[in-house]
């Protein structure tokens, strides 16, 4: 009786590690950035071959800020980065497509919500454009005179970022040349730090040259970000020729340490188990179930 109830214990031990197995995080890529709590985060993340075109918001603001795509062809086709080079993401990443047209666009009022006032603001993306030689726009966000936050890719690999604070009458432009090519994923983050005037940009998790000075909004009262209520819808990936992944969008200033952090969370390998094997976990803690059922119904 006791060598049966060993026996059946340890079957039940199985059976609740195997279960316990589906719960595994979702990847370390994405617990490194759901860590710094995004207000809006879009991993492009839902199925090959599925309809529909709303953009998922995994950050802090959820479905108020659902993104939708002007398309159903920008999202369930390309894989975002992942596999050998990038083992930190699930191996069936998504990324968005965008051919130059397309965009998602995002509601105007609950960003206003989510950013306004913010001392600090961070977007943080993965990119892979087709095209290095043309202007595109990765992020456009209108302010009460004009745009209060666009950053594009230019051609010959650099990155351009304008902004203005609070109640700015000039809007300026700041180019970085970070130099990256094409047909390649890479990491990027900006932080515009309102505050303290400076601008940051970092490729792969690394800040490139140094912080720039800023003198957006040099008449302003408040040192802060002020998106209208009346501007146009905010855009994702207006003009991008190529794919787009994993948009972060943050109302704070992100920390060199913490950028290297998301950066660094991308190589590492992630513990969560593929769907063939939670459907083996699942198999086996079935079994176990059944075989235990069994062993006990042999003992009465």
């Amino acid at each position: 009786m006791t060598t049966t109830t060993t026996k059946t214990s340890l079957l039940f031990t199985l059976a609740g590690l195997s279960i316990m197995g589906v719960t595994a995080r979702a990847d370390a890529y994405s617990d490194a950035v759901l860590a710094q709590n995004p207000v809006m985060y879009y991993r492009f993340q839902t199925g090959f071959g599925e309809s529909g075109s709303t953009v998922i918001n995994s950050g802090s603001t959820g479905a108020t800020i659902n993104g939708t795509a002007s398309a159903a062809s920008i999202l369930n086709t390309t894989g975002g980065p992942s596999g050998i080079t990038h083992p930190g993401f699930q191996t069936n990443n998504l990324a968005a497509t965008f051919n130059g047209s397309d965009n998602v666009t995002l509601s105007q009022s609950d960003v206003r919500s989510a950013l306004n006032g913010s001392s600090a603001v961070t977007v943080e993306m993965w990119l892979n454009t087709s095209d290095a030689t043309v202007w595109q726009n990765l992020f456009s966000l209108a302010g009460n005179k004009g745009n209060a936050l666009k950053i594009d890719l230019g051609p010959s690999g650099r990155i351009q970022v304008g902004s203005r604070r609070s109640d700015a009458s000039v809007y300026k432009e700041i180019t970085i040349w970070p130099a990256f090519t094409a047909n390649t994923w890479f990491h990027l983050a900006i932080v515009i730090d309102y505050e303290n005037a400076t601008l940051s940009l970092f490729k792969n998790g690394a800040l490139y040259g140094a912080s720039q000075t800023i003198d957006w909004g040099q008449t302003d009262t408040n040192t802060t970000l002020s998106v209208s209520s009346t501007a146009t819808q905010p855009t994702l990936g207006s003009t991008l020729k190529g794919q787009l992944d994993e948009m972060a969008i943050y109302n704070s200033g992100l920390t060199a340490a913490q950028i290297v952090a998301h950066y660094q969370a991308s190589l590492t390998t992630s513990s969560v188990p593929e769907p063939a094997t939670v459907s083996l976990l699942l198999g086996l803690g079935t079994l176990a179930l059944v075989a235990s059922r069994r062993l006990i119904a042999r003992c009465r």
